[in-house]
């Protein structure tokens, strides 16, 4: 719900939508160069994200006095609970406190789960709240459970204490980051769409690849790529880019299908790709303890072999399919696209410079990236009286923060039953117990339960539950942290494309007017060389950029994309610009599944590069002498 979805009747409703979110716009912009005390500053956030959500999400599209009532009644509860920490936060934090809380904190601290999972539901859906609720409720009947489940448990003081007065449960890390990185750049991204970042993004796409064979697909995958580094959600970004670049790919020929699908596969690359991955680059560097640089680096590899991947299979459908290119006077020109817009790239690179260059802490570099983001906007739009746009991006950025907002304090929950129980390590070891102590078993167990979560999860809270339970598994077998959490964070990406719940999919078949679950299966065909690419940067942290050695991240990434080439021939029976026969479309399947999965995946004394290169050189020979025979039958 924006400023001008509301109704007229619901004019106040209308302000104070607007007047919450400014407020939450300021306090987070000022208190990112002068952050407050953890539990001060994660109560005033979770304070203005409930007052939000409350507003924005009511119990029921009928609007009555009884769910009016509902509304006002758990949008005061919210306030008051989080605002007692807000006040009396300096008292709070005494152990004895903390150990024995009183009769005030366990009535509010109860209240503020209560409201938290409630929220959660109505943001997110039933599945997180739910969760949360079964790992609380073990919480505290774990000691009463048979068997391997049994568990010391928690008692309702310390559920209390640890999980309402303290930095942990709902107050803990994941909120933290919410309350500080997360939003910020939220904030930045939001306010940079609204200066108009969107149109120098497709200038720059449509200039560069609008003649290309099958151009406007290859518009949408590099805008996706291009507008994903600042985008928080793959939803968002088919939305947004889909409704300029679907449309052009019908026009040049692609089916309803195909092109929704061209789209929800790339946009949800927009969440691998640095700098802001959807929010999520900030939580895996809190969770694993490391510079938030060090994630970017580890993604990049990944996230450029990832769009290599959509480029080429849209290219190959496009040169199989004859399709035609947009005609020049269509496209703009680069130098009127840099001309109009070009100033707007002047907050991209001051975030590069003072990121990769100068090394400022993250929520410093986002404030002065939007101070000149709302400088260059406001030269770029040439009405320094004009506010709107100002407010529209604050408005925008405070409800896009509602998800992570829930997520993570949920997950907060979640995750001070498992630390206090022990549950981790029992579902860890029922993992390698299940995958037989092989790490390909558990590799492929991990990412079918990472698909499962983020089905029903956004990508952000499906790689918090993701890394809480099976990360730590994969890393038990010797595997580096940093790999370990990008698999998971890679397949919730992933679940957004895969049926039978394909969100962003379904978000493509509803602007190209195409089936949802044909979009859904294609979609998920696109991406399917990229599933593979997971396992191999597992196994090779040179891909990862975690190993200083440029020869063998050369020889990696070579490989991998000859293995997508080969993997995209078999699927669109196309080879650049020669046509492949049924049995070589087996052989071309078959070598590019070697060439992109780990060398020793079968044994030490195996190697599938070398087996795959072989194969692959077979099809291509076949491939080529086909198609001069029938050439040659052709012209006779």
């Amino acid at each position: 719900m924006t400023i001008k979805e509301v109704s007229k009747e619901n004019i106040m409703l209308k302000y104070a939508i607007l007047i919450v979110s400014f407020a939450m716009a300021v306090f987070h912009f000022g208190t990112a160069i002068h952050i407050l005390d953890p539990i001060l500053q994660r109560s005033l956030h979770l304070f203005f994200g409930l007052t939000l959500i409350f507003l924005i999400y009511p119990t029921s599209k009928k609007s009555n006095i009884k769910n009016w009532a509902i509304d006002i009644i758990l949008l005061i509860l919210g306030i008051a609970s989080t605002l007692y920490i807000s006040f009396n936060f300096e008292e709070l934090g005494f152990p004895m406190r903390i150990a024995y809380p009183n009769l005030f904190d366990k009535i509010l601290g109860v209240i503020l789960v209560i409201v938290v999972l409630e929220a959660t539901r109505r943001v997110i859906g039933p599945i997180m709240p739910t969760l949360a609720f079964i790992f609380i409720s073990y919480s505290f009947f774990g000691p009463y459970l048979p068997g391997f489940l049994k568990s010391p448990g928690l008692s309702f003081n310390s559920f209390i204490g640890q999980g309402y007065l303290y930095v942990h449960g709902i107050f803990g890390t994941p909120l933290g980051v919410s309350a500080t990185l997360v939003f910020i750049f939220i904030l930045f991204g939001a306010m940079y769409k609204a200066s108009g970042a969107e149109n120098l993004f497709q200038g720059i796409s449509m200039a560069f690849f609008g003649r290309l064979t099958g151009g406007p697909a290859k518009i949408a995958v590099v805008s996706s790529a291009l507008f994903g580094t600042i985008s928080g959600s793959s939803v968002a970004n088919v939305a947004t880019t889909g409704s300029f670049t679907i449309p052009l790919m019908k026009k040049v020929g692609y089916s309803k299908e195909f092109a929704g699908a061209t789209e929800a596969s790339a946009s949800i690359g927009g969440q691998l790709m640095p700098p802001i991955m959807g929010a999520s680059a900030f939580i895996i560097a809190e969770v694993l303890g490391i510079p938030y640089l060090e994630v970017v680096k580890a993604a990049i590899i990944p996230a450029i072999l990832y769009f290599s991947s959509i480029f080429m299979s849209v290219d190959f459908y496009a040169r199989k399919n004859k399709l035609k290119t947009l005609s020049k006077e269509e496209l703009p020109n680069i130098f009127n696209v840099f001309k109009d817009t070009g100033i707007l790239i002047l907050p991209l690179l001051l975030l590069v410079y003072l990121f990769a260059f100068l090394r400022w802490y993250p929520t410093r570099v986002a404030f002065w990236t939007i101070v000149l983001t709302i400088i260059v906007g406001y030269i770029k739009k040439g009405k320094f009286n004009d506010l709107s746009w100002i407010l529209d991006g604050a408005q925008e950025a405070c409800k896009n923060a509602l998800l992570p907002i829930c997520a993570c304090s949920c997950a907060g929950l979640i995750i001070l039953s498992i630390q206090s129980t022990g549950l981790g390590l029992v579902i860890g070891q029922f993992l390698i117990k299940l995958s037989q102590s092989n790490l390909y078993l558990l590799l492929f167990f991990c990412m079918i339960l990472s698909i499962i979560l983020g089905m029903g999860l956004p990508t952000v809270a499906a790689y918090m539950i993701a890394a809480i339970v099976v990360a730590p598994s994969i890393t038990r077998f010797g595997v580096l942290p940093i790999a370990s959490h990008l698999f998971v964070f890679y397949f919730a990406i992933m679940s957004s494309i895969t049926p039978p719940v394909a969100l962003s999919a379904y978000t493509g078949a509803g602007i190209a007017g195409g089936d949802p679950t044909k979009t859904g299966f294609l979609s998920f065909g696109i991406a399917l060389p990229s599933f593979l690419l997971a396992y191999r940067f597992v196994n090779n942290p040179s891909l990862l950029l975690q190993v200083n050695n440029i020869w063998n991240l050369m020889y990696q990434v070579v490989i991998v994309l000859l293995g997508f080439i080969a993997m995209i021939s078999g699927s669109r029976a196309q080879f650049f610009n020669f046509n492949v026969g049924k049995i070589e479309r087996i052989v071309f399947s078959i070598s590019g599944i070697a060439l992109i999965l780990p060398n020793n995946l079968i044994g030490e004394f195996i190697s599938l590069d070398f087996i795959g290169s072989i194969i692959f050189v077979i099809a291509v020979i076949r491939t080529i002498l086909g198609n001069k025979k029938t050439n040659t039958i052709h012209n006779k």
